[in-house]
């Protein structure tokens, strides 16, 4: 029998194999492109997808200017430091310290919950089990297998992505729970905004790579569009 938690239990999983593929596809997309130059492109592809997914759907992009506002913060938070983040740290230091580091961000968000949501005062089970999922990523990474060398900045990048990804998570649950867009329509404003700012932090530090590899180029294509776009409509 089909329930909603079974669809959503698959959808949860879907999401999650998407979304963890997405280290892989940087790994590949890095090396021919800078980080900044992949965490644009799968901006980019991203917002052009969600785009798509919209006039299929004949949804709209959100309305007014106070939600553009806080739709560039929250870019600027899910997207712009993130994915730079993320690319940097996939450029320097191995899958394992990334996966560790990654795995914070839901403990660093019960932090900004505590501080910033104080309605929602986590419960013992909810901590508990976001140590679990802690400790359950750790056993997969088996960092006792070895860390690899150590990288400072690389690090920093990881740290730095991943608590301005919490921050986001938190600031979108204030600021847009109660919209009257739809959340493709959200998503798809937000990534339409990273994209921009991307596109004018990019001609100061490009590389103008003319020679990618083929793998390169696959690689960013998957992460923007399957690994971000319509992985981002899944959620929404």
């Amino acid at each position: 029998m089909t329930t909603p938690t079974k669809s959503h239990t698959a959808l949860f999983i879907t999401v999650s194999v998407l979304f963890g593929g997405n280290y892989m596809w940087a790994h590949f997309a890095l090396q021919s492109f800078s980080a900044l130059e992949v965490a644009w492109g799968r901006t980019v592809l991203a917002a052009a997808t969600l785009a798509i997914v919209l006039l299929v759907t004949k949804d709209h992009y959100p309305r007014g200017k106070e939600i553009w506002i806080k739709l560039n913060i929250a870019a600027v938070l899910f997207n712009t430091v993130s994915f730079v983040g993320m690319a940097t740290a996939v450029s320097r230091i191995t899958t394992v310290q990334v996966s560790i580091w990654n795995a914070l961000v839901p403990l660093v968000t019960l932090g900004f919950v505590l501080v910033f949501i104080p309605e929602e005062n986590p419960t013992w089970r909810r901590v508990t089990g976001l140590s679990m999922g802690f400790l359950g990523a750790l056993f997969i990474a088996h960092p006792w297998s070895g860390l690899g060398d150590f990288d400072a900045f690389g690090t920093l990048a990881i740290m730095v992505g991943t608590t301005s990804y919490a921050a986001g998570l938190v600031y979108a649950r204030r600021n847009f729970a109660n919209v009257k867009e739809t959340p493709t329509s959200i998503a798809a404003g937000q990534m339409l905004c990273a994209s921009i700012h991307f596109t004018l932090i990019l001609p100061w530090f490009v590389t103008f790579t003319t020679d990618a590899s083929s793998i390169s180029l696959i690689s960013m294509l998957i992460l923007g569009v399957v690994g971000t776009g319509i992985t981002l409509s899944l959620i929404h």
